[in-house]
């Protein structure tokens, strides 16, 4: 499997968003950064469904590496037997106090039992400073 994931802005549901190629706030906000999993390798469709129980972490990568932070996602909209869902979105919140600013890329570290997978979105958050507003 080759990891991957598409960003998502303007969520409103599971099937109500837009497809984003980068998303921009300014730092000190709060914003919950949305994407969906893909498989690059997969027949049939890009998305990936991780199994039950599955961990994910994501590092936000500063130019400066000393300020990198790793956050769990949680997913956004989990499947149950009673309610729809896509269990391939994730969401993950920025809180005013993290670092970010400028150009940054996501990591991320699928944990599902003794299998690791990596994957990576260069460029993914555009972190505008507060001295420009």
């Amino acid at each position: 499997m080759l990891l991957s994931a598409r960003l998502l802005d303007d969520v409103q549901n599971v099937n109500s968003f837009q497809w984003a190629n980068r998303i921009e706030f300014t730092e000190g906000d709060s914003p919950v950064i949305y994407f969906q999993l893909l498989n690059k390798t997969a027949f049939g469709g890009p998305r990936y469904v991780p199994a039950f129980a599955a961990t994910l972490m994501v590092t936000f990568d500063n130019v400066d590496s000393a300020k990198s932070f790793t956050r769990a996602a949680v997913q956004a909209f989990p499947s149950s037997s009673s309610v729809w869902g896509d269990s391939s979105i994730y969401k993950v919140t920025i809180i005013p106090s993290d670092y970010l600013r400028g150009t940054v890329s996501m990591r991320f570290l699928l944990t599902e039992g003794s299998v690791v997978t990596r994957g990576a979105l260069s460029r993914a958050l555009r972190v505008h400073p507060q001295s420009d507003i």
